[in-house]
């Protein structure tokens, strides 16, 4: 199930189709033995990934934008709601995220941006 939810806003159907690349994985201690082998200790589980979204007017994007600047935590972290892949579960965490936009033109010469990848990593 592709999803992101930002506070009360959905930005499920933004997401684009097969780009949806979210799961956890495990955090771990690793150490090796007197005989060299490798142990590996669970602290956590975190969930990181990326997925591409699209926007087909700026106002559309910059609603998005207003909604990320409303939810920013103090250290720049954003409460959202993804379903992790791996798990097939929703979790509802403190995300940092990264992206960059290309602005292009359509047809009509309206700015436009185009598809853009979006990261995220659990805080």
């Amino acid at each position: 199930m592709v999803m992101l939810k930002i506070g009360t806003s959905d930005y499920s159907n933004r997401v684009i189709a097969g780009s949806y690349n979210i799961n956890s994985k495990e955090v771990y201690k690793s150490w090796n033995d007197l005989n060299g082998v490798e142990h590996r200790d669970i602290i956590r589980y975190r969930t990181t990934g990326s997925f591409d979204m699209y926007f087909p007017t700026i106002a559309e994007y910059e609603a998005f934008n207003d909604v990320l600047e409303a939810n920013r935590n103090q250290d720049m972290s954003v409460k959202m709601a993804v379903c992790d892949n791996r798990t097939n579960k929703v979790i509802v965490k403190d995300f940092y995220y990264s992206f960059q936009l290309t602005r292009n033109r359509d047809g009509s010469w309206n700015d436009i941006y185009e598809r853009f990848k979006v990261n995220i990593q659990e805080r």
